[in-house]
């Protein structure tokens, strides 16, 4: 199946448990791309990639649909969170940036945006884009566990606390592991860390 991943910080990335919920047939925040049905068949193949793990291939073909449709935000989301996901966080914050540019109420690009940002090292930018993303969707379960990382990394354990207790008190209401796909508190950084069998293969 679809695995999930985390930064060091434990902090959790959209992009594969999105998909994941997709193909199981939850909430799908993934939009099922291009308009274009030219493009079709590369993006579901991209998307195949990814649910197998081949982000590296889903990457190339996410690339080549760029250059044909660079406007496309599903294709600059997906894009941007392979670059997070492969280690090039500074190639994913233009793409990312420029998604929301095109759809400002993506609240999934702005937790993509400060997943990359913290992966970069800025807490600053990743706590205020994912901010961002939780006012415009209070109950986004990542834009709650990242910050609740954010704020564990920043020793901030009253905020850490508080978005740990809201992201359960939504997962209970929605029957899920308040962890999204299972998870442990990180003791070194405060953060949830996401359990080994979901982690991303190493590249």
């Amino acid at each position: 199946g679809a695995e999930g991943s985390r930064a060091e910080d434990g902090c959790s990335s959209p992009f594969i448990q999105l998909f994941s919920g997709q193909i199981a047939g939850g909430d799908n925040h993934f939009n099922n791309g291009s308009s274009s049905t030219s493009a079709m068949d590369p993006f579901e193949q991209a998307l195949k990639f990814i649910q197998a793990g081949r982000l590296d291939e889903a990457r190339i073909y996410f690339e080549e649909l760029l250059k044909q449709d660079p406007e496309n935000e599903d294709i600059l989301y997906n894009l941007g969170m392979l670059y997070t996901e492969l280690g090039k966080p500074d190639s994913a914050v233009p793409l990312l940036k420029k998604c929301i540019e095109i759809s400002p109420g993506n609240a999934n690009a702005r937790v993509a945006l400060g997943f990359a940002y913290m992966n970069l090292g800025d807490l600053k930018n990743a706590k205020e884009y994912t901010l961002e993303a939780l006012k415009i969707a209070p109950d986004n379960p990542f834009a709650l566990k990242n910050l609740q990382g954010i704020s564990g990394k920043e020793r901030d354990y009253q905020s850490a606390f508080y978005y740990l207790n809201q992201l359960q008190i939504r997962s209970e209401g929605e029957g899920r592991d308040p962890g999204g796909f299972g998870s442990l508190v990180n003791a070194e950084t405060g953060g949830v860390e996401v359990r080994p069998e979901t982690a991303a293969p190493p590249v």
